[in-house]
């Protein structure tokens, strides 16, 4: 891609390789647009969780994929995933845990 400039976080980076989460296109320069979808709260085939933001860390990366030591539920068409870190009482024996049968008790 060429957009005409040397910014990136624009789709097009500043060595003209097209940024994820982007599509360019036309001719010099390239018009680059978001790809709709990731980060607008609907999870959708293909994603593995949207949390309704594009902020990678919290659980749910800007593509929509379940970071490591994350689980998120509850999305759907019409919900936002809820993230949360893994840990001690998620039902899921983790390096560093002796066991985890679900529960704090």
């Amino acid at each position: 891609c060429d957009d005409g400039n040397n910014e990136n976080g624009d789709g097009c980076s500043s060595s003209c390789i097209v940024e994820s989460g982007y599509t360019c296109t036309g001719n010099i320069p390239d018009v680059c647009s978001w790809i709709t979808g990731y980060g607008d709260g609907e999870r959708m085939s293909g994603e593995g969780c949207n949390d309704g933001n594009t902020v990678n860390g919290d659980g749910c990366s800007s593509f929509c994929a379940v970071e490591t030591g994350f689980t998120c539920t509850g999305g759907a068409a019409i919900n936002v995933d809820l993230c949360s870190l893994l840990g001690c009482g998620d039902g899921q024996r983790l390096t560093g845990e002796g066991c985890d049968d679900g529960n704090t008790a």
